[in-house]
C-alpha cells in the first residue's frame, strides 16, 4: 500500500491553463518594481541564500498581552454588555451546552452527491453528528458517530459544528441553515467531502471566536481551547488590563499617559476600518507576515501589520451573486464610500454594540442613509412611487438588496456596492476590475519589499502544490529564494522543501524540511513529509521514526498513520501494523486503503468473514470516490 497524502480534488487536478495566473503574479512583481525574469528549462535556482547582500527579514516584537475578558468589563459597561450580547458577534461561537437549541433533529437525512449520508442527532445533552456509508442494495455498510463540542455562528443564517480530536478541532460536514430550517453540507463540503478530518485552522477561528488557547505549532489547540468562545469587548478595544487597574486605583498614573483601550471611533480611518476589517475582510488571499499570528492583531494596528492580503478586485461572482464576506471590497467600490474621502466606514451604518429591532430595521437604516441623503433631493423615484416599489420606503429594499451567497449554500448577503439603479443590483456583477492581483490598499507603501516578495512566494507555493504546477514551482522557488529566510522561519523552509519535492529533487527538498525541524522539532506536516519522502525511497526504519514522532504529536493524522501501518509491515513488525490499522479505520472508515490493507491481513489470518466485510466497503469507497 502506498500511503499518499491527500489527493488534491478531481476539480483542480485537470489540467489547468495556468498561463493567466502567472500572469496575475507577474503583474503583482512588476506593481511592486520587482518583476523576476521568466524561468528557463536551464534555470539553475540557488538551493539556498548564503550571500550578505541578500535582504532579510527581522523577526517584529510580540504583541501586548493581559486580556481580561468581557465578563470584567461588564462590571462597568452592564448596559453595553446586555445590548452587545443579542449582536450576531455576541453569539459567534458557543459549547453545545450553553447554546439555545435552534435546531430540529426530527429532519431526513442528507445524502451527499456520493451516497455518503448524513444524520445530525440529539442524544441526552449531546449532539452526535453520523456518517453512514450505503452498500450498493441499499443497507449501511458502516455508521461513524462523532460528537460534537462547539458551535460556530450566532444561528442568524445558521451554525456550523467543531469536534475536539486530541489537541485540534475538526468541522462536521453537517451546518445548520437557519434560514430554510434545514440540514445541509457545510460551507465548502460541495465539491470536496473531507468528512471528519476538516481542521479548523486559525484563520477561521481568529474570526469566529473571541479568545482561542492556541498551541504553538500546526494550528492546534489546547484546552480549555476558548478562553473567551463568542466576540468579546476585547476584540474591538484592545487588551483591557491596564484600562482596569487605572480604573481600580492599582496603578499610579501618569498624567501625561493616555487610557491604553482604544475607542475605534476616534483612529483615523486606515485604523478604524481595520478593526472591522480583520475579519471582513479576508481578500483573495491573505498572508501571514513573518513572526506573525492570525490572533497578533490589535486595535489600532494597521492591518499590514499582521498580513499582506492580495484582491482581485472583483466584488462578486457570476450573475447575480457575491460570496458570503465580500463586504468591505463592495463597500470599498461604492460612490458612497469614494466621495466620502475615508470618513465613510462600517460603523457610519452599523451599531457594533447592537442591532435594530426588526420591526424598527428599515426606519433605522434609512435613518443612516438621509445622515448623508435627502430622499428629495437624491432620490429619482417619487413617495408615491418609492411606496408601490417598498411599502415600507427602505432604502437598503432597492440599493442594497440581498445577493445569493455562491460560496455558502442557504445564505444571502446585502450587496454593499449601494447601486443608485435598482435595475443595476439585478445584473451581472462587473468583474472587470479582477483581471489582476493588487495589494490591498496600498500596502507596498507600508510593507517591506522583502515581506511582500515573501508572500507572494508563499501564495505561488500553495497554488502549485494544489495544481502540482512544475511551472509556477520553479517560479515561487525564485521568490523565496530572492532573500534571506530566517532561520525560524518555518514557513519558508517547509514551502521550499515542498516545491523541490514537486519537483522531483529530493536531496534538496530533504535538506529544506531537516532546517524546519531544527527549528521546530514537533512540526507535524514536516515530519510527515519527511517520513513520506523516506518511505517512498525505502529507508523504511527512518520513516518509522519520523512517523512515530507525528503520531505522538497527533494521533488523528490519519495520512502518517497509514503510511506508519505500511512501513511497520515492510519492517515485520506485523502485530504493531496491524493493530494500528484497526485504530486508525475505527477513526477514519472511509479510508479505502487502510480498508485494504486489514482484508489483506484477515485474509492471511483465516478470518475470512472479517476480510469480506473490509472488502465489501473498500469497493464501494472506491465507487463513490
Amino acid at each position: 500500500m502506498n500511503h499518499r497524502a491527500p489527493t488534491t480534488p478531481a476539480w483542480m487536478r485537470a489540467t489547468p491553463n495556468f498561463g493567466p495566473l502567472l500572469l496575475l503574479f507577474s503583474s503583482l512583481a512588476e506593481f511592486a518594481g520587482c518583476r523576476p525574469q521568466p524561468p528557463t528549462a536551464t534555470t539553475k535556482v540557488a538551493e539556498s541564500i548564503t550571500h550578505e547582500a541578500a535582504p532579510h527579514i527581522v523577526r517584529p516584537q510580540p504583541r501586548p498581552q493581559g486580556y481580561v475578558g468581557s465578563e470584567v468589563c461588564r462590571e462597568c459597561h452592564r448596559e453595553i454588555a446586555e445590548r452587545y450580547a443579542a449582536h450576531p458577534m455576541g453569539r459567534s461561537a458557543s459549547t453545545i451546552a450553553a447554546a439555545p437549541q435552534i435546531e430540529a433533529f426530527a429532519q431526513p437525512v442528507v445524502i451527499a452527491p456520493n451516497d455518503f449520508v448524513y444524520k445530525a442527532a440529539k442524544e441526552a445533552e449531546r449532539q452526535v453528528h453520523h456518517e453512514m456509508l450505503r452498500g450498493v442494495d441499499g443497507s449501511i455498510l458502516y455508521d461513524q458517530s462523532v460528537e460534537m463540542q462547539f458551535l460556530i455562528g450566532s444561528g442568524q443564517r445558521g451554525r456550523s459544528y467543531l469536534a475536539q480530536r486530541g489537541d485540534y478541532l475538526v468541522i462536521s460536514p453537517l451546518t445548520w441553515y437557519s434560514h430554510r430550517g434545514t440540514w445541509d453540507m457545510s460551507p465548502g463540503y460541495a465539491k470536496t467531502l473531507r468528512h471528519f478530518e476538516r481542521r479548523a485552522v486559525d484563520a477561521c477561528l481568529q474570526c469566529h471566536v473571541g479568545r482561542v488557547a492556541s498551541g504553538s505549532l500546526n494550528d492546534s489547540v489546547v484546552p480549555p481551547v476558548f478562553h473567551e468562545a463568542a466576540i468579546g469587548c476585547e476584540r474591538c478595544h484592545g487588551p483591557a488590563e491596564q484600562h482596569v487597574a487605572r480604573r481600580r486605583g492599582r496603578v499610579d498614573q501618569d498624567p501625561l499617559d493616555s487610557d491604553p483601550i482604544v475607542n475605534p471611533g476616534r483612529l483615523d480611518s486606515p485604523e478604524r476600518d481595520a478593526v472591522c476589517n480583520q475579519c471582513h475582510l479576508t481578500g483573495d488571499e491573505r498572508t501571514l507576515r513573518y513572526g506573525r499570528s492570525d490572533y497578533d492583531f490589535r486595535p489600532g494596528d494597521d492591518l499590514s501589520a499582521v498580513w499582506v492580503i492580495f484582491t482581485k478586485g472583483n466584488h462578486g461572482a457570476a450573475g447575480s451573486a457575491t460570496t458570503a464576506v465580500n463586504h468591505v471590497p463592495q463597500m470599498r467600490s461604492s460612490r458612497c464610500y469614494v466621495a466620502s474621502q475615508g470618513r465613510m466606514g462600517c460603523t457610519s451604518c452599523h451599531n457594533p454594540h447592537g442591532v435594530p429591532e426588526p420591526a424598527e430595521k428599515v426606519e433605522y437604516y434609512r435613518n443612516q442613509c438621509l445622515k448623508c441623503h435627502t430622499a428629495q433631493s437624491t432620490c429619482k423615484l417619487a413617495d408615491a412611487s418609492r411606496r408601490i416599489r417598498q411599502a415600507d420606503d427602505s432604502c437598503i429594499a432597492c440599493h442594497m438588496p440581498k445577493l445569493p451567497a455562491s460560496d455558502v449554500p442557504h445564505t444571502s448577503q446585502t450587496d454593499h456596492r449601494i447601486l443608485r439603479s435598482h435595475s443595476l443590483t439585478q445584473g451581472a456583477i462587473d468583474q472587470s476590475a479582477g483581471e489582476q492581483f493588487a495589494l490591498f490598499d496600498g500596502m507596498n507603501e507600508r510593507v517591506p519589499m522583502v515581506e511582500i516578495e515573501r508572500a507572494r512566494g508563499l501564495l505561488m507555493a500553495r497554488f502549485a502544490r494544489e495544481l502540482n504546477d512544475l511551472l509556477l514551482a520553479t517560479t515561487a522557488i525564485e521568490f523565496l529564494s530572492s532573500f534571506r529566510p530566517p532561520h525560524d522561519d518555518i514557513d519558508v523552509w517547509r514551502a521550499l522543501g515542498d516545491l523541490y519535492s514537486l519537483q522531483n529533487r529530493p536531496d534538496v527538498a530533504e535538506e529544506h524540511w531537516k532546517r524546519v525541524l531544527q527549528t521546530a522539532p514537533q512540526d507535524e506536516f514536516t515530519l510527515r513529509s519527511l517520513g513520506m519522502l523516506y518511505h517512498d525511497g525505502g529507508r523504511d526504519s527512518e520513516a518509522a521514526e519520523l512517523f512515530a514522532r507525528c503520531l505522538a504529536i497527533n494521533p488523528w493524522d490519519r495520512v502518517a498513520a497509514g503510511r506508519m501501518v505500511h512501513v511497520l509491515g515492510r519492517l515485520d513488525r506485523f502485530a504493531e501494523a496491524k493493530s494500528l490499522a484497526e485504530q486508525t479505520v475505527a477513526a477514519f472508515p472511509w479510508d479505502s486503503q487502510l480498508q485494504e490493507w486489514l482484508a489483506n491481513a484477515y485474509a492471511a489470518e483465516g478470518r475470512s468473514a472479517d476480510a469480506e466485510r473490509c472488502r465489501t466497503i473498500c469497493a464501494r469507497l472506491r465507487r463513490t470516490h
